[in-house]
C-alpha cells in the first residue's frame, strides 16, 4: 500500500497525495499534459478441502461447510469498486479462470488485509495431530487484486476534467490499465491425524 500511496504522490499534486484507494489525484498546468493515477485492492479468501473449494470470508464458511465453489472458465467477475468494471475494459478482458462465487473485499490498508486473514483462519479446517494440537487439513490461498489506472491527457488548453470511462477520442488522452494478482499459498499439513 506504501508503494501504490508513493506512485500517486507522483502522479498527483501534493495535496492529494496520500489519499484513499480508488481517489483519482490529477496533475494540470495549464497548456501541459495532465495525468491522473487510482487504484484499487481486494482481497478473497479459500480453502481447497476434501477436494472441493470453500470461500473462507462467506458468513457460512466453517471447516469446510457450506456450498462448494467451482472453477469457471470466462470473463472474471470483479469486486465491487473495481477500476475494471468500464464496459470498454470487459470487452477486451481475456478469458481466464476464476472461482464462481468467490467473496471478494475492497480494502484500504494492511490492517483490512490481516483482519480478512485472521477471519478466514478461524474458517480453516484444522484437526489434531500428534505433534501440533491445531493442524491445518486444507490448503488455503488468499489472493490480492491491485488495479491501477494512469490517464494522461496530451496539452493543448483543451479541458478534460471528465471522469468517465469513455474511450476519450479526440483529445490526445491515454488511459492505461493495470491488473495484477497476488496469490499467498499455505499448504495444508502433512503429520499423520490421531
Amino acid at each position: 500500500f506504501q508503494a501504490l500511496h508513493r506512485e500517486q504522490a507522483r502522479h498527483g499534486s501534493g495535496a492529494g497525495a496520500g489519499s484513499s484507494p480508488g481517489k483519482a489525484l490529477s496533475s494540470k498546468s495549464p497548456g501541459a499534459a495532465s495525468s491522473s493515477f487510482r487504484f484499487s485492492v481486494h482481497c478473497s479468501m479459500l480453502q481447497i478441502y476434501n477436494e472441493s473449494i470453500h470461500d473462507l470470508l462467506s458468513t457460512s464458511a466453517q471447516y469446510g461447510e457450506g456450498e462448494a465453489l467451482r472453477i469457471r472458465e470466462g470473463e472474471a467477475p470483479v469486486g465491487e469498486g473495481s477500476l475494471a468494471a468500464s464496459a470498454l475494459v470487459k470487452q477486451q478482458q481475456q478469458q481466464q479462470l476464476y472461482v464462481a462465487g468467490l467473496s471478494q473485499f475492497r480494502v484500504a490498508a494492511v490492517g483490512d488485509v490481516l483482519s480478512l486473514l485472521r477471519h478466514g483462519a478461524k474458517a480453516r479446517a484444522v484437526r489434531a495431530t500428534e505433534y501440533n494440537e491445531l493442524s491445518s487439513r486444507s490448503h488455503a490461498i488468499l489472493q490480492l487484486v491491485v488495479e491501477t489506472e494512469t490517464r494522461t491527457t496530451g496539452g493543448g488548453g483543451g479541458d478534460d476534467d471528465d471522469d468517465d470511462d469513455d474511450d476519450d477520442e479526440g483529445g490526445g488522452a491515454t488511459k492505461t490499465l493495470r491488473r495484477a494478482k497476488l496469490s499467498l499459498v499455505d499448504l495444508a499439513g502433512s503429520e499423520k491425524m490421531n
